[in-house]
C-alpha cells in the first residue's frame, strides 16, 4: 500500500520485507546480464510479473498493522471499497491514542481503494539488472523499479534511487515475494533526509489467481527538521472478499 512518503507524516503500512541486497552484493550474486530497458528482451516470466494492470481485482479485507517507532502501536480493522468514500475503513481496535482515531481513519481512507496486488507499490520496471536461480525453482530478478503513474515528484525522486528484487514461480509465473531498498540517501522534501528505506512483501494467489499481498513491511530511517525518525511497520492482510467499487457520485 502509498504510499511511500506519507509515512513521514503518519506511519502507514506497505509490504513483509526482507532487506534488499546492497548494490555491491548484487553485482556478485546476480548473473551478469546487460541492463535491459527494452521489455522485448526481458525473460517472459519477468515481463509478465511486472506488467501493470489497468483494472486490478479489488477486495475488501481485514488488516493488522504493528508500528514500532517512538512507541509500539497495533491497529486492527477492515477496508471495504464497495462502501462510500469516508466510510470504507472500519477500525476494530487500536492501542494508540483514542483521540487520534479520526486521523487514523482518514489516513487509512487515503489508501482504501481495495487494490492489494502484489506489486502495487511499483509502476513497472525501467530496466532489468540481473537474474539468478532462487529456492524451489523460483527465478529471482533484480531491476530498477518505476514509480506508480500517480506518483508525485517527491516519490519519483525516491524511486530513482531504489533497486528491487522479485521472486517468481517459474511454473506459474506468479510473484512470491519482493524487496526494494534505497541505494543512497535522498531528500524528498525540504528539511527531510531519508537515509534508508526498505520495503518487502510476501504474496499469494488471490481468489482469481493473480498474486495479492499477504503481508508487507516498511522500514524507514532518517531525519525531519532536525528530529530523528525511525520506524518499522508490518501489515498482514486476511479475509479477502472480491468487491465491485462503489461508483463515484456525480455532483453536477
Amino acid at each position: 500500500m502509498v504510499v511511500l512518503l506519507v509515512l513521514w507524516k503518519a506511519p502507514e503500512p506497505m509490504p513483509s520485507f526482507r532487506r534488499a541486497l546492497p548494490a555491491a552484493l548484487l553485482a556478485l550474486t546476480l548473473s551478469p546480464v546487460p541492463a535491459a530497458a527494452d521489455p522485448g528482451a526481458w525473460p517472459a516470466s519477468f515481463r509478465g510479473a511486472v506488467a501493470s494492470s489497468a483494472a486490478p481485482p479489488l477486495y475488501a479485507y481485514d488488516f493488522t498493522d504493528r508500528t514500532v517507532g517512538d512507541t509500539v502501536t497495533v491497529t486492527r480493522g477492515r477496508i471495504d471499497p464497495s462502501r462510500p468514500k469516508g466510510q470504507r475503513v472500519t477500525i476494530f481496535e487500536t492501542t494508540g491514542d483514542r483521540d487520534s482515531l479520526k486521523r487514523l481513519d482518514q489516513r487509512y481512507e487515503r489508501d482504501a481503494d481495495g487494490n492489494i496486488s502484489c506489486l502495487r507499490s511499483f509502476g513497472g520496471a525501467d530496466r532489468l539488472v540481473g537474474e539468478r536461480a532462487g529456492a524451489d525453482g523460483d527465478r529471482v530478478y533484480s531491476f530498477q523499479p518505476l514509480p506508480r503513474p500517480s506518483a508525485g515528484s517527491e516519490e519519483k525522486q525516491v524511486y530513482r534511487r531504489m533497486t528491487a528484487e522479485i521472486s517468481v514461480d517459474e511454473s506459474s509465473g506468479l510473484v512470491r515475494s519482493f524487496t526494494a531498498s534505497l541505494t543512497a540517501p535522498v531528500k524528498p522534501f525540504i528539511g527531510v533526509n531519508l537515509e534508508a528505506m526498505d520495503l518487502s512483501g510476501e504474496c499469494r494467489p488471490g481468489p482469481d489467481g493473480t498474486p495479492v499481498l499477504s503481508s508487507a513491511r516498511t522500514r524507514m530511517k532518517g531525519a525531519a527538521f532536525g528530529r530523528s525518525l525511525s520506524f518499522d511497520v508490518v501489515q498482514t492482510i486476511s479475509n479477502l472478499t472480491p468487491v465491485t467499487p462503489r461508483p463515484a457520485t456525480n455532483r453536477n
